[in-house]
């Protein structure tokens, strides 16, 4: 019996239309010789998931595209959104992807598949698995080059580390 691997993307990775995506979902059809594939998808940006889903169901991976509550706002919100994490300890990012039933989602789907490793496909993500560090034996969290460069730079601007 395959064990099992669960990788949470804060992008859906089908179609691999740019580097990043390019990157996870190679890792994920690589995993797929080893282990019993679920992925979790965290659509911020409200792209139709139909797509991914016949692929992904097609190669035997367990898909699922979490539809986030920003969902198809406009620019509007967008700006408002940032303009809303100037005056919080979060940086943008942050305040994007944080979306409060994200995190219920991702416990039910871990609860239910059980995995034996964990890859987070972005550093942005890595809040909604710390809870279960002591529950999943190998988690692993993998940066992208536009995260280097993001850290890389962060590096620069500050002496802390927080």
């Amino acid at each position: 019996m395959k064990k099992r691997k669960l990788f949470l993307l804060h992008d859906i990775p089908y179609p691999d239309t740019d580097g990043g995506k390019k990157l996870s979902l190679g890792r994920i059809m690589e995993a797929l010789r080893y282990f019993d594939v679920t992925v979790i998808a965290f659509n911020y940006q409200g792209i139709n998931s139909t797509e991914s889903e016949v692929f992904f169901r097609a190669k035997g991976v367990d898909f699922h595209c979490y539809e986030s509550k920003y969902r198809g706002r406009g620019g509007l919100y967008k700006a408002g959104q940032y303009l809303s994490s100037l005056f919080t300890k979060h940086p943008f990012y942050c305040v994007r992807l944080s979306d409060e039933l994200f995190s219920h989602y991702v416990s039910d789907i871990i609860r239910k598949t059980s995995p034996d490793k964990v890859s987070v496909e972005t550093i942005f993500l890595v809040s909604y698995i710390e809870q279960y560090i002591n529950i999943v034996n190998d988690i692993e969290i993998v940066f992208h080059n536009i995260e280097s460069l993001f850290f890389k730079e962060l590096f620069k601007s500050s002496n802390q580390i927080y």
